[in-house]
């Protein structure tokens, strides 16, 4: 198969994902994914060009009261430098262009109202591999 016909992973060896783990109400499930998808993803859009990756999750199994999350977002990044200086575009330019009619404020209250935050991982990708 030729380079062209080969998919890439879309995380690569030595980039770095965070993982933020969410317990969403549940009478608030399609609240928080409208927020998080309207609000959120166009901030990291705008950041493409800098390689930075966005992904959205709700968790379908297992399921039960023992469990302390039923959401995750994970962002990837493609360096350690990438990941130290999104802290700064994301909460001033990128989210003033991509949500002009909302403080960055009031959208940390509204997702704290639909979910709590359970915690927040930092991984390094030590290898991947692509679906075939």
């Amino acid at each position: 198969m030729g380079a062209e016909g080969r998919r890439r992973s879309p995380v690569q060896k030595g980039q770095y994902t965070r993982p933020s783990y969410s317990d969403v109400k549940p009478s608030l499930r399609a609240a928080w994914v409208e927020l998080e998808s309207t609000r959120w993803k166009p901030v990291v859009d705008s950041l493409k060009s800098d390689g930075i990756g966005w992904h959205l999750a709700t968790l379908s199994m297992p399921v039960g009261s023992y469990l302390h999350y039923n959401a995750l977002t994970v962002e990837t990044y493609p360096t350690w430098a990438s990941l130290a200086a999104e802290q700064d575009r994301h909460t001033a330019t990128a989210w003033t262009k991509a949500n002009p009619d909302m403080p960055i404020s009031q959208y940390v209250a509204l997702v704290g109202n639909a979910a709590e935050r359970y915690r927040v991982d930092l991984l390094r990708v030590e290898d991947s591999g692509a679906a075939k």
